[in-house]
C-alpha cells in the first residue's frame, strides 16, 4: 500500500502513545481492530505499517471514545485531539507518569519533547512539560535542563 496508508498507521499508533495505552493489543481491541473479521493482533500491526487500511469503525471509535480527529489521523494536518485542552491535559499526564517512572516508552517522550516545544507561548503547559520531563530524566540518570 502507499505512503499516506502507512502515515495513516503511524498517526493510529501516535494516538496509543498518546492517551497512554502501552500495549497495542489493548488498543486495537478499544478500536474495534480485533473481532470478527480480525481475529488476531496481527491486524492491528498490519494497520499500523500500512499493510491493510483501518476501516471507517476504527476512526469513529477513535473519534468517539477518544476524542481524536478524523482529520489529522487522515491528513496529519491540524491536531490530533478535537479538544485542545484535552491534548494539552494528556500530554501533561503522560510527562507525570513518564517522570514518576510509570512510563518507560522512548516515542512517548519524543512526543512529550515535540509538544513542549511547540507549546510557544502556553507557559503553564511548557512549565508543567519541563519540570515533568526533567524529573524523569534524573530519574534514569541524565543530565538534562530545559528552559
Amino acid at each position: 500500500m502507499g505512503d499516506l496508508v502507512v502515515d495513516i498507521g503511524r498517526r493510529i499508533d501516535q494516538v496509543r502513545i498518546a492517551v497512554g495505552i502501552q500495549k497495542k493489543i489493548d488498543f486495537a481491541r478499544k478500536i474495534g481492530a480485533i473481532g470478527n473479521n480480525a481475529d488476531s493482533s496481527s491486524y492491528y500491526s498490519q494497520i499500523i505499517s500500512g499493510k491493510s487500511r483501518p476501516k471507517i469503525e476504527h476512526l469513529h471509535a477513535l473519534a468517539k471514545d477518544f476524542k481524536v480527529s478524523v482529520n489529522w489521523v487522515l491528513t496529519g494536518e491540524g491536531d490530533m485531539f478535537t479538544n485542545s485542552s484535552r491534548s494539552n491535559n494528556l500530554m501533561v499526564d503522560a510527562a507525570n507518569k513518564a517522570a514518576h517512572g510509570q512510563v518507560n516508552d522512548a516515542a512517548l517522550i519524543g512526543r512529550l519533547f515535540m509538544e513542549l516545544a511547540a507549546a510557544g507561548g502556553e507557559q503553564k503547559k511548557r512549565d508543567s512539560l519541563a519540570v515533568a520531563l526533567a524529573a524523569y530524566a534524573r530519574a534514569h540518570g541524565v543530565n538534562i535542563t530545559v528552559e
